[in-house]
């Protein structure tokens, strides 16, 4: 039987951050009758579901700062700013858009490493990622008592994040470098940020898998992510 104790002090440290900032906002005018519907599991997964979009925004961030290429591949008007903007938007992210064809999900992360695709590599990244998460969680930003969260699509979102990252550090244009530059390991700079900012996507995702009862512990062995039939695992 799994040890539940063991899931919540790896939730308290994970979510520690996110709860300070929580109840550093908490305010009686915020309190709503609909909250009453909510367990205590639904408000974990909104946390949760909310972190995942700060990171998967960071990530988004990190990677326009270290492939400035991309963005001028977008119309001489989009900003990083306008682009950031254009995706995680006050009225929350926006996945669908022309530049990609409408794709989204593993489409999207599909479409990233795709050698004849002209567009921004970064956008089509981040929207596939992105939305693949949310699509895990059926596009819910709310969850109540009566909500079904899936822990199989949990743990395939989980194991295809494994699978971009893969071929985020490995995948190359033919007789060219990387399709898009991120973690370095030279002599003169070792930067895997990358690395840890996607890695914490993954934990987050495996432990809501953990909470629901299913099972986590089944990483992709890395001979198998190296293979080039690797796929993304539907949704």
């Amino acid at each position: 039987m799994k040890n539940y104790s063991s899931f919540s002090n790896k939730l308290l440290i994970l979510l520690t951050p996110l709860l300070l900032n929580s109840c550093a906002s908490i305010d009686l005018k915020d309190f709503e009758i609909k909250n009453l519907a909510k367990s205590e599991a639904g408000k974990t997964y909104e946390l949760v579901v909310a972190s995942q979009m700060e990171s998967v925004k960071a990530l988004m961030l990190k990677l326009y700062r270290k492939n400035p290429r991309e963005l001028q591949k977008a119309s001489p008007s989009v900003t990083l700013t306008s682009r950031m903007n254009q995706i995680f938007s006050d009225n929350g992210p926006h996945w669908i858009h022309n530049e990609l064809g409408g794709t989204a999900s593993i489409s999207a992360l599909e479409l990233a490493f795709n050698e004849n695709f002209t567009g921004d590599r970064v956008l089509a990244f981040t929207v596939g990622l992105g939305s693949m998460i949310m699509e895990s969680y059926d596009n819910k930003k709310e969850f109540f008592v009566v909500d079904h969260i899936s822990p199989q699509k949990i743990y395939a979102s989980a194991r295809n994040i494994e699978i971009a990252n893969w071929r985020l550090n490995n995948k190359r244009l033919t007789n060219s470098g990387l399709m898009l530059l991120s973690n370095s390991y030279g002599p003169g700079e070792i930067n895997i940020s990358y690395d840890r900012l996607i890695n914490r996507i993954i934990d987050y995702q495996d432990l809501v898998v953990d909470i629901l009862g299913g099972n986590s512990n089944q990483r992709i062995p890395s001979n198998l992510l190296k293979l080039a039939t690797a796929v993304f695992i539907p949704i």
